[in-house]
C-alpha cells in the first residue's frame, strides 16, 4: 500500500476537532431539553437513538447491580482473570501518581503550602457504538478511585436488542465495584451528568471518550462541569530505523488504523528502504484483517511516511506534531526518549507495542489527541484531585508585610483591601499590655510533606501534648509461607487509600472503609491467590487489627464507642464497636451469594473476625435487611469505617476501660 510521503522539512500534521455546526445545533437542543425536562427528555432521546422502548416511563435508567453481576459471571474465566490482572496493574501504576501535600514556614513566620482534595462525584462515559471497550472503563474509573473520589458514576448507551449496555462494559463496572450505572448514551448522557435529572444527580467532572455528539456535548457543558478532554480519533507516530522489523511497524500502524476511518498512522524513518518494506507488509497484513476496510480508509487519508535525514530531524517531526502515541522502534531507544518533548505516551523499544498500554502495562490509554499533547497530558489521578493553597499569618508576620500589601492595594485602587490589613494591625496595637494576640496559627512547620501537617482533630504543631496521648498511626508487617503484608494506618487522615494487592473486590471495600472512616490506609501485599484468596484476606485483616491496636495506644482521650447504620440501596447494615480492649466478634449477616465476582463472600466474615480479634476490640456487625450480596458487604465496610471514626474521635473526658485490657 503506497502511503503519502514527505520530507521532514516539508512535513505538517494538521489535525483538529471536527467543526460540525449542524451537529452542534442538535447537541444544544438535546442539552436544553434535558435541562428543562430531565428524565423524560433523556428517555425520549435514548428511544430515538438507541433503544425504542426507553420512551416508556417504566423504563428504569439505572441498572440493577444484579445485571452487572450477571454480566461478570457470564464472562469466560480466562477473560475474568485478564481483566482482574489488568485492573491490578492499572491501579498500581496510578497509585504512584498520588501527590503529596506540602507546607513550610517563611522567613517572616508565614505558614504557606497546599493540600490536595479529591472531587466528590465523577461521571464516566463508556462508549458503545462501533465497539465496546471494557478497558476504557478501567482506565477512567480506577484513577478516580485511587484519587479518593467518593462517588463514581458510569453511563453507557443501551444496545438495541437488549436495552442494556454491552455486557463487557457492565462486567468491568462490576469488577471495579461501580454501583451507579445508567443505560444512557450520547449527548443526553453528558447533559444529565452535567446538570442532573430526577434520577441522575449532577457530577463535578465528566470523563471518558465518545462519538462526535458526545465530544460536542462535553465542549458545550465545559465550565458548568469539569471535563477530562475533547477526544478525537486515535493516532500513532512510529520512529523506526533499520533495526526495526517491517512486519512489526506495519502491524503497529494497522493497530491504530483499525480503530476508525479517521485514525492516523505515521512512520518517521531515516531509511527509504524500510519504508518500502513497511508498505509491502501493509498490503500483506491488510489482506486478512477483519477491519481491513476501516484500516485502509484510515491509512489512505491519514497514513504517511516522513523521511528524516537525522535522529534530530526525526525527533523534530515528532515534537512539532505532538502525537497521541509515539513508538520508538530504534536501536538504543532509551537514549531517544530524552529528545521527546511532546507526546501523549511513549513506547520505548522493539518489544513495547502500543497495545500493551491500551490494556495491561498500567499506564493510562486516555491521551491527548489532535496535537494537544503540546500542552496536555494523559488522564491520571491528578485529573480527579483539586489543589488548594493556603496561607496563615501571625500578628508579627502581618506587621512585617503590612506596608507592602497596603501600598500594592492602593496602587490598584482597592481601598477596602488596604483597610482589611490595617484594621488588624490596629487591633493588635490596641490590645492591653500582657495580652497576647491570637492568630489561629500553630507553631512553625518544618517538614514539606503532608504527614508533618496536623490533620483535623489533632493538636496543632508546636503545642504541647499529653505524653499519654495515643500515637494515632502505626505501621506493621507480616510474612508467612503464603503471604507478605505491609500496612500503614493513620487514624487522623483524609480518607486516602493506597492499596496494592491482587484481590480487587477487597481493594474496593478497604477504599470505602478508609473514606468513611477518614483514615489514611496503605496496604502492599502479595499472596498465592491462584490457589485461593483466604490467606491473603485474613492476613490483611490481622495486620489492620494490629495497626489499629498500636495506633490507639492506651486509648486515652478518645470516645471508645461507635455505632453507625449505613444504607446501600435496598440494604441496611449496622456496626457497633467498643475499643475498650476486650476482643469480641458478633456477626449477624446472611449473605445469599457464594461469590461477588470472584470474591468468596465468606471471606468478608473472616476478614472482620481477624480484624476485631487482632485489634482487641468488640465488633458487632449485622445486616438488618437486604438482598444484594455486594450491597450487604459494602454497607458493612462503610459502617465499620464510620463507627471506628466515631469511636476514635477525640473526647477529653474519656478514660481507658475500668474493666481492664485482655491481652
Amino acid at each position: 500500500m503506497k502511503l503519502r510521503r514527505a520530507a521532514a522539512a516539508d512535513w505538517a500534521w494538521r489535525r483538529s476537532p471536527e467543526a460540525d455546526e449542524t451537529a452542534m445545533r442538535v447537541v444544544q437542543q438535546i442539552i436544553g431539553a434535558v435541562r428543562a425536562r430531565g428524565d423524560e427528555a433523556v428517555r425520549h432521546f435514548t428511544a430515538e437513538h438507541d433503544f425504542p422502548a426507553a420512551a416508556d416511563p417504566a423504563f428504569h435508567l439505572r441498572i440493577d447491580t444484579a445485571e452487572l453481576e450477571r454480566a461478570w459471571a457470564a464472562l469466560d474465566p480466562d477473560l475474568q482473570g485478564a481483566l482482574e490482572r489488568a485492573a491490578d496493574r492499572i491501579r498500581r501504576f496510578h497509585a504512584q501518581q498520588r501527590p503529596a501535600d506540602a507546607a513550610w514556614t517563611g522567613a517572616d513566620g508565614e505558614r504557606l503550602g497546599w493540600v490536595w482534595r479529591p472531587l466528590r462525584r465523577v461521571g464516566v462515559y463508556a462508549p458503545g457504538g462501533r465497539a465496546a471497550y471494557p478497558s476504557t472503563v478501567l482506565m477512567n474509573v480506577i484513577p478516580a478511585q485511587v484519587a479518593g473520589v467518593d462517588e463514581v458514576v458510569l453511563v453507557s448507551p443501551p444496545q438495541r436488542d437488549t436495552g442494556l449496555p454491552h455486557p463487557l462494559v457492565m462486567a468491568a463496572a462490576h469488577l471495579l465495584g461501580v454501583q451507579e450505572v445508567y443505560r444512557v448514551g450520547g449527548a443526553q448522557a453528558i447533559a444529565a451528568l452535567a446538570y442532573g435529572t430526577q434520577t441522575i444527580s449532577r457530577v463535578d467532572k465528566v470523563a471518558g471518550p465518545g462519538n462526535l455528539y458526545v465530544t460536542l456535548a462535553k465542549r458545550a457543558v465545559m465550565g458548568d462541569v469539569g471535563i477530562d478532554s475533547l477526544a478525537g480519533p486515535s493516532e500513532v507516530f512510529i520512529v523506526a530505523d533499520d533495526s526495526a522489523d517491517p512486519a512489526c511497524v506495519a502491524a503497529d500502524m494497522l493497530a491504530q488504523a483499525e480503530h476508525d476511518p479517521e485514525a492516523g498512522a505515521v512512520l518517521v524513518t531515516l531509511s527509504p528502504a524500510l519504508a518500502d518494506r513497511v508498505e509491502a507488509e501493509l498490503d500483506r497484513q491488510l489482506a486478512d484483517l477483519p477491519k481491513r476496510d476501516i484500516a485502509a480508509q484510515a491509512l489512505g487519508r491519514w497514513g504517511a511516511v516522513v523521511l528524516a535525514a537525522s535522529p534530530a530531524e526525526a525527533l523534530d517531526v515528532v515534537n512539532r506534531s505532538a502525537p497521541e502515541h509515539l513508538e520508538l522502534l530504534v536501536a538504543d531507544a532509551e537514549r531517544w526518549l530524552d529528545g521527546v518533548r511532546t507526546a501523549g505516551a511513549v513506547f520505548v523499544g522493539h518489544f513495547t507495542p502500543e497495545p500493551v498500554a491500551d490494556y495491561y502495562a498500567g499506564t493510562n490509554h486516555v491521551l491527548p489527541t489532535h496535537g494537544s499533547a503540546r500542552f496536555a497530558s494523559g488522564l491520571g489521578v491528578h485529573d480527579f484531585l483539586r489543589r488548594m493553597s493556603f496561607a496563615a499569618y501571625t500578628p508579627e508576620t502581618l506587621a512585617r508585610h503590612q506596608a507592602d500589601v497596603v501600598r500594592l492595594a492602593r496602587a490598584e485602587g482597592l481601598e477596602a483591601h488596604a483597610r482589611a490589613v490595617e484594621v488588624r494591625a490596629a487591633a493588635v496595637a490596641d490590645r492591653p499590655a500582657g495580652v497576647a494576640a491570637t492568630s489561629g496559627v500553630a507553631g512553625p512547620v518544618t517538614g514539606p510533606v503532608a504527614a508533618e501537617l496536623p490533620a483535623a482533630g489533632q493538636p496543632a504543631a508546636g503545642l504541647s501534648q499529653p505524653s499519654a496521648s495515643p500515637p494515632l498511626r502505626a505501621a506493621v508487617s507480616r510474612t508467612t509461607g503464603e503471604t507478605s503484608v505491609q500496612l500503614e494506618l493513620n487514624l487522623r487522615g483524609r480518607g486516602e487509600a493506597r492499596l496494592e494487592f491482587p484481590v480487587p473486590f477487597l481493594q474496593h471495600m478497604l477504599h470505602l472503609f478508609a473514606v468513611h472512616g477518614r483514615f489514611d490506609l496503605t496496604v502492599r501485599a502479595t499472596g498465592d491467590v491462584a490457589v485461593d484468596d483466604h490467606h491473603l484476606v485474613e492476613d490483611i485483616g490481622l495486620c489492620l487489627g494490629k495497626a489499629l491496636h498500636q495506633a490507639l495506644g492506651d486509648k486515652r482521650g478518645i470516645r471508645r464507642y461507635g455505632e453507625r447504620h449505613t444504607p446501600m440501596d435496598e440494604t441496611l447494615a449496622r456496626a457497633v464497636v467498643d475499643l475498650s480492649g476486650r476482643p469480641s466478634f458478633v456477626w449477624q449477616a446472611d449473605i445469599p451469594a457464594e461469590r461477588v465476582g470472584t470474591f468468596p463472600t465468606e471471606l468478608a466474615r473472616e476478614f472482620f473476625k481477624s480484624f476485631a480479634h487482632e485489634g482487641r476490640f468488640a465488633l458487632h456487625l449485622a445486616v438488618l435487611y437486604g438482598a444484594d450480596s455486594h450491597h450487604m458487604i459494602e454497607a458493612m465496610f462503610k459502617a465499620v469505617g464510620a463507627a471506628l471514626r466515631q469511636a476514635t474521635s477525640p473526647d477529653g473526658d474519656a478514660v481507658p476501660s475500668s474493666k481492664g485490657v485482655l491481652e
